[in-house]
């Protein structure tokens, strides 16, 4: 639902999903404006909750700075089209965490930069892997999107009947079609 609402406000305001030069600061910007819009919402999160958030948003925002690589090497509409999408599900994640008080915004700042080593050095990993060729694109792009759907089944049980629940199931539906979408190549 919060995928949809972010969607839906955009296409009101006239902007394009994603564009690579300028589509960061249009999406920090639209998603002040959506956490202004919908400062109603408010959410308690034990520490797993919170900490698996954390996670989520940043193996999102890998899988952005990812795709967004590959389509910038490869040219294929196939990266920049899921590029726009993980974009979208790092919206809701970020709703969500601006609605139990998280402060994550500075995990945008810079492509190709997190905070937890883990993913800094798979996202290394996966860069230069995935820079080979366009068939080892697509082999990581499989793999990422294997890795969220594997994580967000893990967290989705904890998460019960809420507004996390909610998101984290909307972002499993969409890694599964993700990962169908790279398996078609």
């Amino acid at each position: 639902m919060l995928l949809l609402m972010g969607e839906l406000e955009m296409k009101k305001m006239g902007q394009n999903t994603h564009s690579h030069a300028t589509g960061r600061a249009q999406y920090v910007n639209h998603h002040r404006q959506l956490n202004d819009d919908y400062d109603a919402l408010s959410l308690t999160l034990t520490e797993d909750a919170a900490s698996g958030l954390i996670y989520l948003i940043e193996e999102e925002k890998m899988a952005r700075d990812l795709y967004d690589a590959f389509a910038e090497q490869t040219g294929s509409l196939i990266f920049e089209r899921i590029s726009d999408s993980e974009q979208q599900h790092l919206d809701a994640l970020l709703m969500v965490a601006d609605a139990a008080g998280i402060d994550v915004p500075e995990l945008l700042e810079q492509p190709g930069t997190f905070h937890n080593p883990t993913i800094q050095n798979l996202y290394n990993t996966l860069l230069e892997q995935g820079s080979v060729s366009f068939a080892e694109a697509i082999a990581v792009g499989i793999a990422v999107e294997e890795t969220d759907i594997y994580d967000l089944q893990q967290l989705l049980p904890e998460t019960e009947i809420s507004l996390l629940g909610v998101v984290y199931s909307n972002l499993l539906a969409g890694s599964q079609n993700h990962l169908a979408a790279f398996e078609s190549f």
